[in-house]
């Protein structure tokens, strides 16, 4: 039973490596498009296409805000970013946010959720079943926002980058979201790596691993 269980949760590990390595891929061409680099057209299209990944959907029913780029006259970069995309950095990073916070509450019910109910049929069979490691909570929750850390940054640099554009509201709220992502991904670090380096606070060590 416990080799079974190593090897489910060695498979499932494996495959949420491949998975996360796949949208690391994506993103980087995401962010490759919001850089000054000589990059043809088709690169700013594929990022503009691909920018929901870095949660920037544009949802319904939101406000048109900020100044937006003409893709004929905007420079290379951020504003041909945006002129591709059709959005204003205010309006990137209200989706951006949003999108976070709606995908965040409903991943952690229906992980907590679907998990409960998965390990009580499963305890039917087998009253000592347990969730392999890489399944339990935070872990999915620590992945997840790995995911979100890419596309959190890069909004908020999009709106400092253009700060003579965006105003003062906006442009608080990307510092705050940069910092907060940042300082959670410096806290993620030294919890993984705490084994190694003895430096996590004593009431959160051994919660990651």
């Amino acid at each position: 039973g416990g080799g079974g269980a190593s090897s489910a949760g060695s498979g499932a590990l494996d495959g949420s490596g491949d998975l996360l390595s796949v949208i690391a891929q994506v993103q980087f061409c995401v962010l490759s498009a919001t850089l000054s680099l000589p990059l043809r057209e088709g690169v700013y299209a594929m990022g503009a296409g691909l920018s929901w990944l870095n949660f920037q959907v544009n949802l319904p029913g939101m406000p048109r805000v900020g100044k937006r780029y003409d893709v004929e006259a905007a420079a290379k970069g951020v504003e041909a970013y945006l002129a591709t995309a059709g959005a204003s950095a205010e309006e990137l990073i209200v989706q951006n946010v949003g999108c976070g916070v709606a995908f965040v509450i409903v991943l952690v019910l229906l992980h907590l959720v679907g998990a409960r109910i998965y390990v009580r049929r499963k305890r039917r069979d087998d009253p000592e079943f347990e969730l392999p490691a890489p399944l339990r909570f935070p872990v999915v929750e620590i992945a997840a926002f790995v995911v979100y850390f890419t596309g959190a940054l890069q909004t908020g640099a999009v709106v400092l980058t253009l700060r003579h554009d965006v105003t003062l509201g906006f442009i608080v709220v990307a510092a705050v979201l940069c910092t907060v992502v940042c300082l959670a991904m410096l806290l993620i670090f030294v919890l993984v790596m705490d084994p190694f380096t003895g430096v996590a606070p004593k009431c959160l060590r051994g919660r990651v691993f």
